[in-house]
This record gives C-alpha cells, structure tokens and sequence, in this order.
C-alpha cells in the first residue's frame, strides 16, 4: 500500500551519506514529518541526505525548536533523539580509550615482524599543493585489513618540497596488495612528480619477497635485527574504523665500516634493553642493516612528541658513542606539525628533516595508549548508523508487529506530508 516503506524494508542498510532514509523513518514513527515547516523540512531532507550523523544529532536539535508541532509545542522527540546520538558517541568514545589503554599497560614487548616502506618523492614547489590534493585518493584506495595495515599516512617536508608516506604491514603480502590497489593512483601523481623512491624494513624472509619488485624502482632493503621489539602496539584483532594517527616516529641513519656494523647495533639494542619503555611511550624500537651498502639505521615510534623529547635527552650518551664508529648522515622525524615542533630545538645540531603527518593519516593497531581526540568520529558514526538502521529494517520486516504500526500511523498522515515521504524515499 505504501510503495516508500516497501523500498525501505528491502534495501540494504544506507551507507553514511544516505540518512535521508533513516531520518525519514523517524518521522513516519513519529508522524511529525508533516508538522515541519516548509523550509524545515527541506533543511531537513537536504542536510542529512548529504551528511552523517554528526549532522543528525546537530540538525535535529535545531530542526525540534524552528520545527513546531500542530499544537506549537517543541518536537522534543528529535531533541531527545539529538541529543541521545551525541551521547551514544561521546559515551562510545570514551570507552574505546579506556580499553585500548588498558591493553597497552598490559602489554609486553615482542619481536616486531612488521615491514615498513618509506617512499620519498620531491614535488616541484609550485605543484605541492596540487600532489597534496591526491592524498584522498589514496586514502579511499587503502583496504586495510585485506592489505594488513598497521600505520598509513602522507607526510610532507614543506621546506624542501618533498612528500613521504607512513605505512607499516604486517607482512610483504599486505604491501604487495596495497601497491597492486593504488596503481591507478601512482600514475596520477607521476604527471605531477617524478616516482617514490625510499628504503623499505623488515625481517630478511619478507624482504626476498619485495626485493624483485622494489629494487628495480630504486628502494634500498633494510634487514631487521632480531632483537627489534613492539611494545605498546600489535596488529589489531579486528581491523575496524581504525583511529587518527598522532604518533612521532624517528629514523637515524648511521653511515659504518662493516667491521663495526654488528658493534653498532649492539650499542643500541643494549640502550633500549636498559630503559623504561612505559616512561617514553615507546610504540616500537629497534635497528635495521643494508649490508651493501653499508648503512644502518635505527627507529622509534612515540605515542606523542612529549614522550620523544625525554628519550633525546636519554639517547644523548649511546648516540655520542654511536658517533664514535659511525657517521651520523641523516634523521628523519616523522608525525603531526604540533607534536614535531616540541623536538626542533632538542634535535637542532643534528641533520634532521622534518615530515609533517597529514590529517588523514590513520593507525590500525591494538594496545596503544591514545587521547578521544585520536578517535575517528566520521567512520565511528558510519558504523554505528549502519548498524542502527540494520535493526531498524529488521524490525520492518513484513509482518512484523513494528511494520504494523508504522503502517498505521503513516495511514494517518496529511496528504501533503504522505507525498513528501514517498516521493524522498523513491527517490533515493
């Protein structure tokens, strides 16, 4: 009898861009849908056929006083539902914090037996913000849980025009899937700048996996020690929505005769057996070798800038010792604009360069001790909008005793109001 509430029941649940739908089943329980104003209504329809649920909670605040009923009463139904989706996220926020830094405590180190890639590209200035505008692109291109991602975001050396990217996998599998995903993607970004280069780290059994396809495009292959640990991080248990990344990563280069090669890292694996993890925030840590060449490198993860700036002051003696075998050619310091500023003037007399992480640079990793700042509102939204309109269909079923009364109260609507929520929801 109603075409609108037919299509509803059977389609699949909208995605977050699609809440025209579920909004309107709000006003057809409601029956308040033909009470709205005229130009809250079009607000109404417009605003959250385009948005999410951010926008559900805010708008249906406003639309509840500007919308008036019949009676010229409030529609406290939609401040009731405003304001209840605000809590439900705020509520969800907090407690996703509180587990994960519970895990993290908990937590021990482990061998890290993840491969890191760090691709390196230098944009002609005038074009920066224009290979800026592909990260998206990329972005939107990332399976993460099919390509094992742990860590993914762009980062940009605005002072020298260069662009790099985080990304972390838990194995040479996942990077040969994530390469073969955005392969449209490079082509794009190769009009604009020559291609990426870089080094890639790993243990040497996944780096025989990479070595045909990555050394022909320049990349050099670092082998990982043994001894190299995770300790407040492991690859997720479910990959889900994953969180904004505000981690700081350090990478020094060591230029070393091969003699002292083994002495070198031994330097540093005995320096990080020998602090308080918990103390710096450390995520990750450890050494890694390209023998040919004769370079070893040295990595850390911080959970924030703050942490790292007290392992600097630590690190200051081994690294003097470091300096005596070995020559200290390069440091990259990786993370977010506000948290790479607290360690410019630490790190001022080494070779540093600074990379900058984008806003979309996200982490999918289980364990780590992070802020409700870091939580990814838009995707916590999508998922629990999709699971709440999924009951909602359930309940709509045919036959159902739900359905029932929808059709009921929608029997009872104006004329005017039923043709505005068939022909939205057709129209869909």
């Amino acid at each position: 009898r109603y075409p609108a509430l037919k299509v509803l029941a059977r389609s699949p649940a909208p995605a977050l861009g699609n809440m025209k739908s579920f909004t309107l089943l709000l006003a057809a329980l409601s029956g308040t849908a033909s009470a709205m104003s005229e130009p809250g209504r079009h607000h109404f329809a417009a605003a959250h056929s385009s948005g999410g649920f951010l926008a559900l909670g805010k708008d249906v605040v406003v639309e509840a006083f500007h919308g008036k009923s019949r009676a010229g009463g409030v529609n406290w139904l939609y401040v009731g539902i405003g304001v209840a989706v605000l809590l439900v996220i705020f509520i969800a926020a907090i407690v996703v914090v509180l587990k994960r830094r519970a895990a993290a405590a908990a937590l021990k180190p482990q061998p890290d037996t993840t491969v890191t890639i760090c691709p390196y590209t230098t944009v002609p200035a005038h074009r920066l913000e224009e290979f800026k505008s592909k990260f998206q692109a990329f972005y939107d291109s990332v399976e993460a849980e099919d390509e094992g991602l742990l860590f993914y975001g762009f980062a940009v050396d605005e002072a020298n025009s260069r662009v790099s990217c985080r990304e972390t996998y838990t194995s040479a599998a996942g990077m040969q899937k994530h390469i073969k995903n955005i392969e449209d993607r490079l082509k794009e970004v190769a009009e604009i700048a020559p291609g990426f280069t870089g080094t890639v780290h790993g243990p040497k059994t996944e780096l025989d996996k990479l070595r045909d396809l990555l050394t022909p495009l320049g990349f050099t292959l670092f082998a990982t020690a043994p001894e190299n640990r995770l300790h407040s991080i492991r690859a997720p248990k479910t990959w889900g929505m994953g969180f904004s990344d505000h981690s700081v990563g350090m990478i020094r280069y060591f230029r070393v005769s091969q003699d002292k090669t083994q002495d070198l890292m031994k330097l540093f694996t005995d320096f990080y057996d020998s602090i308080s993890h918990d103390q710096f925030g450390l995520m990750y840590y450890g050494c890694s070798v390209d023998e040919e060449s004769g370079v070893v490198m040295t990595r850390e993860g911080f959970a924030r800038g703050r942490t790292a700036q007290t392992f600097i002051t630590m690190v200051e003696a081994t690294l003097k010792q470091a300096m005596e075998m070995a020559e200290l050619t390069s440091v990259e310091v990786l993370g977010p604009q506000e948290e790479i500023s607290r360690l410019t003037e630490a790190l001022e007399a080494q070779p540093c360069k600074y990379f900058a992480l984008d806003e979309g640079a996200t982490a999918w990793v289980d364990g780590v001790a992070f802020d409700i700042a870091d939580i990814k509102v838009s995707k916590l939204l999508a998922d629990s909008g999709s699971k709440m309109v999924e009951q909602m269909q359930e309940r709509v079923a045919t036959g159902s005793r739900t359905r029932q009364l929808i059709e009921a109260r929608a029997s009872t609507f104006q004329d005017k109001a039923k043709d505005f929520v068939i022909k939205s929801m057709n129209d869909m």
